[in-house]
């Protein structure tokens, strides 16, 4: 019992958020860091001209915001 509460004292910062139940190794991390990440990038199509966006990209970028909403 000792060693694991040493063993868990030690454990670094980084450590510690990689292993938590909310850390990168679930989806509970990557779903809405991919759902920003396509926020983002609607962002930076704001200061194209609309003659160079694609409206497949587009449609799919909103499709996917939009199926992310309807899940639970």
């Amino acid at each position: 019992m000792a060693s694991a509460a040493s063993s868990a004292a030690s454990k670094s910062a980084l450590r510690k958020f990689i292993d938590s139940p909310a850390g990168p190794k679930t989806i509970h991390f990557w779903a809405p860091a991919m759902k920003w990440a396509l926020v983002i990038a609607g962002i930076g199509d704001m200061q194209r001209p609309a003659e160079k966006l694609s409206l497949t990209q587009n449609l799919c970028k909103y499709k996917k915001i939009a199926a992310t909403k309807i899940q639970h």
